[in-house]
């Protein structure tokens, strides 16, 4: 150390000083303490004791989840509750607990599903149980990649491929039905219309499809599949391509990979007549790399596979055509696209009826609570609004799970399908009808029998035994005589 250099002195370091507080809530039993929630179908504070054997798990029934509240408040609902308190405190009416807010979702959401749960929902061209996604064309789904349809306009597209992280509860709407679903749109790249679109950076309309296979063209996040960028870097020969597949120079398209050959198409034209390599691998595979061939130059097993998949749309629409007085076949000129801009999909807010608000008021009866109709009134528009928000998705997660509230595409049937039934029914019936004929037959049968052999046993007795009418009268004739049973027992000696 230098001389002359003083040393500054240590830092005194704060010393820490804290309070153990005993939290109270942490002293009371877990559970709802109060009794009147409980008898609603709060779970009491009763600690769980594990049997010494295995535990075994029934699932309840309905009338014991009616009488159970299931719905739990979130951060929303206690932002809402707490704000309609402090204006009922300002009036002087008094504060709503959290159990009773609970109680009631929790009834006005059962008493919803119970009247609309039967309510077939209007058939807008559902989609087939093996749709095909719009971008790769692969109607193969897994758990983490799943085809999802869209509400509006019932595009189906693999999760990945569209850029769909996770499936919405509810409605799931594209981007295109989302952002503009009450005006058209047209794709930068094509003159074709429908199919899977997304926005650029300058906020026109293209189709994913035509992004990926113009080479130009970029998915700026590969995430979510947008924004679609590049689309300034096409070059002006691009631009006055031909396709030769609808005979229109718009757009830009692509050609075909056989190098002597220049032969061009817009990729939503190449996906409609099958001339798109697939886009992907098999399992184990290295990825593809994208390639379309004209029809021509298209290879050998693409070729077969493409004859056999047209030949399958042909019988297809043959069957259509033929069973047009069953079945409500879309026009060539509306799109699946058309019903996004009618608003069709657009469910809006639900209404709750009176009948339901009534039997609000009457189960809450026991509640004391003032202003209880103007309350619960509140309470019905609150959930009509957060339903809306969601979607038309339910509250509760058991009401959108359970097997009764599948989709309305597995639940409706055509005229063709109920006929059938409706056959097969009449069908049963008839063999039922002859099972009864024939055991009545049978029966009569047996008796007849049964009637035959009696006779033919007296016969033969006659026969056999001539003199056995005579003793049996005179057997009874002494019988009667000895009244007090002297000879009823042999005698030994």
């Amino acid at each position: 150390m230098a001389r002359g250099v003083t040393t500054p002195a240590p830092m005194q370091l704060p010393k820490v000083s804290f309070v153990k507080v005993q939290d109270d809530v942490l002293n009371q039993p877990t559970g709802v303490h109060d009794q009147q929630a409980r008898s609603y179908g709060y779970n009491d504070s009763s600690d769980f004791v594990r049997p010494d054997h295995y535990i075994r798990y029934i699932e309840p029934l309905e009338s014991e989840l009616l009488v159970q509240v299931e719905y739990d408040m979130d951060e929303q609902d206690q932002e809402w509750l707490d704000t309609v308190n402090l204006e009922r405190k300002k009036e002087q009416i008094g504060t709503v607990s959290y159990e009773t807010f609970e109680i009631i979702m929790d009834r006005l959401e059962k008493e919803w599903f119970d009247l609309t749960k039967n309510i077939p929902k209007p058939d807008l061209a559902l989609p087939s149980e093996d749709s095909t996604c719009a971008i790769c064309d692969d109607s193969e789904g897994e758990n983490t990649n799943a085809i999802v349809f869209c509400d509006g306009c019932n595009l189906a597209v693999h999760q990945d491929c569209y850029g769909v992280p996770y499936i919405p509860e509810g409605q799931w709407l594209c981007r295109k039905c989302t952002v503009s679903p009450e005006n058209p749109v047209s794709c930068s790249l094509c003159p074709n219309e429908g199919g899977a679109f997304k926005q650029t950076t300058d906020g026109e309309w293209c189709h994913l499809l035509c992004a990926i296979w113009v080479p130009e063209t970029r998915v700026a996040n590969d995430v979510f599949m947008e924004p679609i960028t590049g689309i300034d870097r096409i070059s002006k020969s691009r631009w006055k391509l031909k396709c030769s597949i609808c005979d229109v120079r718009e757009g830009a398209c692509i050609q075909c990979n056989k190098p002597s050959c220049f032969l061009a198409f817009h990729a939503t034209c190449a996906r409609k007549e099958r001339l798109l390599m697939p886009m992907k691998s098999s399992q184990g595979s290295e990825a593809p790399s994208l390639a379309a061939y004209c029809e021509r130059h298209l290879p050998k097993e693409q070729a077969d596979a493409r004859e056999v998949a047209l030949k399958a749309e042909r019988n297809t629409s043959n069957d259509h055509d033929s069973d047009s007085e069953h079945t409500v076949v879309a026009s060539p000129k509306s799109s699946k696209t058309a019903r996004a801009y009618a608003k069709t999909y657009k469910p809006g807010p639900p209404l709750v009826p009176h009948i339901i608000v009534q039997r609000l008021l009457q189960y809450i009866a026991r509640i004391p609570l003032r202003q209880k109709d103007k309350f619960v009134l509140m309470v019905c528009r609150y959930w009509s609004l957060k339903r809306e928000a969601r979607r038309g998705a339910p509250l509760l997660k058991r009401l959108h799970l359970e097997p009764w509230t599948m989709n309305s595409s597995s639940r409706q049937q055509s005229d063709e399908h109920k006929e059938i039934k409706i056959q097969l029914m009449k069908r049963l019936r008839d063999d039922l009808d002859r099972v009864r004929t024939l055991a009545t037959l049978c029966f009569t049968r047996e008796k007849q029998k049964l009637n035959q052999s009696i006779t033919v046993r007296d016969v033969l007795s006659d026969v056999v035994y001539p003199h056995a009418y005579a003793l049996r009268n005179a057997y009874e004739r002494i019988t009667m005589t000895d009244r007090n049973d002297y000879f009823k027992s042999p005698v030994s000696k």
